[in-house]
C-alpha cells in the first residue's frame, strides 16, 4: 500500500494486488483517507485486492490544487484516474453519499462491475433509475436509518425499481453508516466482492 500524487495534485492511496480492482470515493465531508481509518484498506492488502483510493477534488477539504464541483468533470477525473492504473480492467466502485452519487453516473456512460453504496446521494434523480433498471450491474445499499441527510425513500425506491440492488440496513447509523459499523461495513465489502461478484483473489 503506497501513496502518491495523481492527477490536479490530489493525492490517493493504492494497492496493487491481484483480482478486480476496487475503486473507492469519499463523500463530501471527507477525503481519502477515511478508508485507511475505518480499517478497509489494510483489510484489502490483507486479502491482496488491488485497489485506488483516491482524493477528489469536489471534497470539502481534499488535498487537490483546486476545488471542483461539476459532476461531469469529477466523473472525467475518475476515469482518467481508473484508466491510468488499471487500463482497461472494468472496476468495483464503492461510493459514499456523493462519492456514490458520482459512481452512478460514472456507470451511466463506462463500464462497471459491481457497485457498493453508502447513502448515494441524488439517487433518484433524472434518468438515473432507467438506465440502472437496464443494467443489471450488482449494486449493494448501505445506509443507516438514522440517516438525516438521504431519505429512506429514496433508498427503498431504487431498491424496488432496480432488481439488481440488495439494500442493507444499519440500525442506529448515522449518514457515513460505516464509521458506526465499521467491521460489519468491511465485511459487507468483502462478501459483496467474493460471493456477490463471484470474484476470487
Amino acid at each position: 500500500m503506497k501513496e502518491a500524487l495523481g492527477i490536479y495534485g490530489c493525492k490517493y492511496i493504492f494497492n496493487l494486488g491481484s483480482g478486480r480492482p476496487i475503486v473507492l470515493l469519499h463523500g463530501y465531508s471527507f477525503t481519502y483517507r477515511v478508508w485507511h481509518e475505518i480499517g478497509l484498506l489494510d483489510r484489502l492488502v490483507s486479502e491482496d485486492i488491488s485497489f485506488i483510493a483516491p482524493d477528489m477534488p469536489y471534497g470539502r477539504e481534499n488535498s487537490c490544487k483546486n476545488k471542483i464541483s461539476s459532476s461531469d468533470e469529477n466523473i472525467n477525473i475518475l476515469r482518467r484516474i481508473i484508466q491510468e492504473n488499471f487500463g482497461d480492467e472494468i472496476p468495483v466502485l464503492v461510493g459514499a453519499s456523493l462519492g456514490g452519487y458520482i459512481c452512478l453516473r460514472y456507470g451511466m456512460r463506462y463500464d462497471v462491475y459491481g457497485m457498493v453504496l453508502i447513502a448515494p446521494v441524488w439517487s433518484t434523480r433524472g434518468d438515473i433509475i432507467d438506465v440502472y433498471r437496464e443494467k443489471s450491474i450488482p449494486i449493494l445499499l448501505i445506509y443507516g436509518d438514522r440517516d438525516s441527510i438521504v431519505g429512506m425513500d429514496e433508498m427503498t425506491r431504487f431498491k424496488d425499481e432496480v432488481s439488481s440492488t440488495e439494500l442493507k440496513i444499519y440500525r442506529g447509523a448515522k449518514h457515513p453508516a460505516y464509521l458506526d459499523y465499521p467491521n460489519d461495513f468491511i465485511e459487507d465489502i468483502i462478501n459483496f466482492y467474493r460471493v456477490r461478484l463471484g470474484l476470487r483473489y
